[in-house]
């Protein structure tokens, strides 16, 4: 459910975004002549990053934090996909027709699409090459390339297509930046001020500055320009990115000559024939295509969890425990396929229990019998999450069973309702509805978001055999054992203090647990902390830096046979 509204809201925001580019030639017609093309690009970056700058310090200045590593590819981006990209657009229009130059730009979407095939392991699928092809027609269409008779020099096409790669390595970089933890703002920030530094190069600074302050017309034409056609909607595209496979986001993005071209027709009075209009159709027609599902069928990743911070209260009288906890989603996950059909049915590849003592067998008939739809569901699981590990591995099948049949069939049951029906399958269901980062209190049902855990990575060793919860209760309640301060915790995470986080992680299953040789090995290897997750037997590790992490699993790798390397998540499931 979560991850529906979240795919429809990112499809809107690079619409928006894709909308707010096509205005660009209302700003440029006002600096013609007065500023060169190059003067613009260093001026719309120039103030985009302080525009940035000053929303990112109202909303929170620890978003200007970056790791001194990941300087590269913030500097790739906005030397690449800014100064690049906007070098190469304006030496194809001095090239050739201003038409042939918008078609060339957007060929980005087919240098996204099979990037990203080899970048983000996406799949290249028919629906994607119609998509581009009907996009790219559509812009030729628009532009009036049709019928022109134009030719093109060799010269010409190179730049050309060197406009559309560095238009479409900004999702790229997006996508690599938005993985490592960093937010639009910090994105978006950056590659400005990197941009702006890039063009310093080719422009008189001090002739550039005189002309902008010449009137007080042309500067607010300029700073209209850098909010409008540009912080907005890299902002905008930015955000969108987290929710859409980023082989798509450029192809939505073709609606932005439609509105240029709507924008001249309306605004300049410019003509719109009925082979422009037509490309028009044509263009919003590969967004349709883009966005057409298959009903029968969803396919979800249910991300594994560990507890940050896992408090035991006390017991209740009908046998349940009280807990305090804060769970994160991490990266590790099973891959779900559910297909309506009339019976229920599952089948794992390493599960070797009957398919009615599954918990994803359990979730559907559940949903079945409360919603009193008639129908079934094949549901097959390629598990990646060990199992018994204490990382939530069936509970995420569970939930991910619930939020695809609830897509599937239509029933429209809110997270709430759904999170009561997970309630009803175990006590840490109801996190894996929505996931991140939750503090869950009560026996795990009453839930409540938490900042999320960011830029850092988590190391999960599993080795033993994992004890039952029921017995790593029981040992509790004969027994004294520790109580993690929680509140210090979600305390830390708001105030995205990593080391307050780590000095307050804990479990109290710990004083019960065998595991603490191997959280002693892992804090020799360096980690930051090393905690067990759940009713164990995995511990997790937490490292600030990646090289330190990249060296613990390493060595931990040759010594123990389940270990994965990690970073946090901020949704327990992913519907593709």
């Amino acid at each position: 459910m979560g991850s529906k509204k979240n795919s429809l809201l990112s499809v809107s925001f690079i619409l928006l975004a894709a909308c707010l580019w096509g205005t660009a030639g209302v700003f440029v017609r006002s600096l013609e002549g007065i500023l060169s093309e190059m003067q613009i690009v260093l001026w719309r970056a120039l103030l985009s990053c302080v525009i940035i700058g000053v929303i990112t310090h109202i909303k929170d200045i620890r978003l200007i934090k970056i790791k001194i590593k990941d300087l590269p590819w913030f500097a790739a981006s906005g030397i690449v996909s800014i100064v690049l990209f906007n070098f190469s657009y304006y030496k194809t229009m001095s090239l050739t027709s201003l038409s042939v130059s918008a078609v060339l730009l957007y060929t980005a979407p087919f240098f996204v699409v099979f990037i990203s095939v080899f970048a983000f392991k996406e799949k290249l699928t028919l629906q994607k090459l119609f998509a581009c092809v009907c996009a790219f027609i559509g812009c030729c269409m628009v532009s009036g390339l049709f019928g022109s008779g134009q030719k093109i020099s060799a010269e010409a096409l190179f730049f050309g297509l060197l406009t559309g790669f560095g238009y479409a390595m900004y999702t790229v970089f997006g996508e690599i930046l938005l993985k490592k933890g960093y937010s639009s703002l910090t994105i978006t920030f950056y590659t400005f001020l990197c941009a702006s530094i890039g063009c310093i190069p080719f422009v008189n600074a001090f002739e550039t500055v005189s002309a902008a302050f010449s009137s007080l017309n042309l500067l607010l034409t300029v700073f209209g320009m850098a909010l409008v056609n540009t912080v907005f909607p890299y902002i905008l595209y930015t955000n969108g990115l987290k929710g859409v496979e980023p082989s798509m986001a450029p192809i939505m993005a073709t609606v932005e000559p439609v509105v240029a071209t709507l924008i001249g027709t309306f605004l300049f009075k410019e003509p719109l024939d009925t082979v422009g209009f037509l490309g028009i159709l044509l263009v919003l027609s590969a967004v349709v295509i883009l966005n057409i599902k298959n009903n029968n069928t969803v396919s979800v990743k249910a991300f594994a969890k560990i507890n940050l911070g896992l408090g035991i209260l006390g017991k209740r009288e009908n046998g349940y425990h009280d807990i305090d906890t804060v769970m994160q989603s991490v990266g590790i996950y099973d891959k779900l396929t559910i297909k309506k059909q009339k019976e229920i049915s599952v089948n794992c590849d390493k599960c070797d229990i009957p398919q009615e003592e599954n918990i994803a067998f359990k979730a559907a008939k559940l949903f079945f019998g409360e919603t009193g739809i008639q129908g079934g569901a094949k549901i097959s699981i390629k598990k990646g999450i060990p199992e018994c590990a204490g990382l939530g591995g069936g509970s995420a099948d569970a939930a991910a069973v619930l939020v695809a049949l609830n897509k599937i069939y239509k029933a429209e049951l809110t997270n709430e309702r759904l999170i009561l029906l997970a309630e009803r399958l175990g006590a840490d269901v109801p996190f894996f509805i929505e996931g991140g980062t939750q503090r869950a209190q009560g026996i795990g049902e009453i839930l409540t978001a938490c900042e999320p855990l960011e830029n850092c990575y988590i190391l999960l060793v599993k080795h033993g055999k994992k004890s039952s919860t029921k017995e790593m209760y029981g040992k509790l309640d004969s027994g004294e054992y520790d109580v993690p301060n929680t509140p210090d915790l979600v305390s830390a995470l708001k105030e995205k203090d990593y080391s307050r986080i780590c000095d307050n992680v804990g479990n109290s299953f710990e004083k019960v647990s065998d595991q603490s040789g191997l959280k002693a090995e892992l804090e020799a290897l360096g980690a930051d902390a090393a905690v067990l997750s759940g009713s164990g037997p995995t511990v997790f590790a937490l490292f600030e830096d990646e090289q330190k992490a990249q060296a613990a699993y390493k060595i931990a790798v040759t010594k123990y046979n389940e270990c994965y390397l990690t970073v946090p998540k901020q949704t327990a499931l992913k519907i593709e």
